[in-house]
């Protein structure tokens, strides 16, 4: 149903520690660096099993797909606003998002690319942070301070949407012939851009 493309291949060289960009301290100890990369446990999740919407959220996005034949459909679910400084509101995953995939997680989204038959879906989502470069921790968005993303294998057993990658999709949206819009709606007279 959906493409799932390649993983990015890793380098061979280790990454240093990025330093912080702002904060108290200018940077980070070597020995502070090496001792947040090891002795975590595994946060893989395991023998999860998809939810109830499945069946519903795919004839949902095959509705979609009827209704605007050979056009590329770019549905984003949003991402966290920042409300002072390091506090940010409650996220909400846009409506549309959510209904066409049953996914509630931010800075995801849903291009459905126009095939002769359809739609081939792709969502694209943040892939899982990584410790070796300190994205984990040093990053106000890594998962030791917001919690745990979920890598694609569990996310596409755990939900309604397609397989999720993490590649970039800007470029796709590029290419002719199809016209890249956001929809807000179904319904007639719904369409905004």
């Amino acid at each position: 149903m959906a493409e799932e493309l390649p993983e990015t291949p890793d380098t061979a060289e280790e990454e240093p520690v990025k330093q912080r960009k702002n904060g108290l301290y200018p940077g980070v100890s070597d020995e502070l660096a090496e001792s947040m990369k090891s002795g975590w446990a595994d946060t893989e999740l395991h023998d999860l099993r998809p939810i109830p919407q499945t069946a519903e959220t795919a004839a949902r996005r095959a509705a979609l797909s009827a209704r605007f034949p050979g056009e590329r459909l770019v549905v984003p679910a949003g991402n966290l606003r920042t409300r002072s400084n390091d506090t940010e509101y409650a996220f909400r995953a846009s409506v549309e998002y959510a209904y066409l995939t049953g996914n509630q997680t931010e800075d995801g989204v849903l291009v459905l690319e126009p095939t002769a038959g359809g739609h081939k879906e792709t969502i694209y989502l943040l892939p899982r942070s990584d410790r070796e470069n300190g994205e984990f921790w040093l990053d106000g968005q890594g998962e030791l301070w917001v919690g745990r993303r979920h890598s694609s294998p569990r996310r596409s057993g755990s939900t309604a949407s397609p397989p999720p990658t993490s590649a970039s999709w800007p470029a796709r949206c590029a290419r002719p012939p199809a016209r890249c819009g956001s929809y807000a709606g179904t319904t007639p007279g719904s369409r905004r851009r």
